[in-house]
């Protein structure tokens, strides 16, 4: 009795080796995630033109991982206005000391406003050249000189 309940035991086990080790559950589609096939369409470029845009203001809707967005500001207050004499940092002279050293010309390469200021616009050349990708890979996209000259103009003006 004890050898056939290992009997049928082991081809359970073998045929349950068989069946659960294929790789078929690796391949299913990313969910909650865009692609150029859901994006490869009209709006889905549009839509990436309007990406590159949203990064004029500096912001990129997180704290966490691309930083203070003031320095990478739309308004450009601490690159502008705090260096050339037309705003005053205000507050203490500890408070902001960042900002206080861009006011002084005394900024140095670790300065964190300065690397969120590029951060923001490296990430709108960046989004600026996906659109261009996606254009080119899609069909049917009309006004495409339009979509591709607002995307290099907003490419250029950003790397200027």
């Amino acid at each position: 009795m004890k050898k056939i309940k290992f009997t049928i035991l082991g081809i359970a086990l073998l045929v349950g080796l068989f069946v659960a080790c294929s790789d078929d559950f690796l391949d299913v589609a990313p969910q909650a995630s865009l692609d150029e096939g859901t994006l490869g369409n009209q709006q889905g470029v549009e839509a990436t033109l309007i990406s590159a845009y949203s990064m004029l203001d500096g912001w990129n809707d997180d704290w966490g991982s691309f930083g203070i967005p003031w320095g990478a500001a739309g308004s450009n207050w601490i690159w502008g206005s705090v260096p050339s004499d037309e705003a005053y940092k205000g507050s203490e002279p500890g408070d902001q000391l960042e900002i206080q050293l861009v006011e002084l010309f005394q900024w140095a390469p670790g300065n964190g406003y300065l690397n969120f200021k590029f951060l923001a616009l490296y990430e709108g050349i960046a989004r600026s050249n996906a659109t261009i990708k996606l254009m080119k890979k899609s069909e049917g996209i009309t006004d495409q000189e339009r979509i591709e000259a607002e995307a290099r103009f907003f490419e250029r003006a950003l790397s200027l």
